[in-house]
């Protein structure tokens, strides 16, 4: 697992605790690309997520993302521009 998705990972399980239903932890820690829906999140607590991320990694993530993946991909796009 990239050092960026435990990173989101770990704020979602922060901000939720979405990791506690294993069939949804199955899912989620498999690498695969899925929806936010498919993991039980709902926008709100994405953003909420994206917003500690910000703080922690000290970027700014400006487009909506609707998956795990996307937000890993931009995520490790911003670092990478900003190295």
């Amino acid at each position: 697992m990239s050092k960026t998705r435990k990173a989101v990972i770990d704020a979602l399980q922060n901000a939720t605790g979405f990791l506690n239903d294993a069939k949804v932890a199955s899912k989620a820690l498999t690498g695969d690309d899925l929806p936010f829906d498919a993991l039980a999140l709902d926008s709100l607590t994405v953003m909420e997520a994206v917003m500690f991320l910000e703080d922690e990694l000290e970027i700014d993530v400006f487009n909506d993302v609707g998956s795990l993946g996307a937000l890993v991909k931009m995520i490790d796009e911003h670092i990478d521009a900003i190295k």
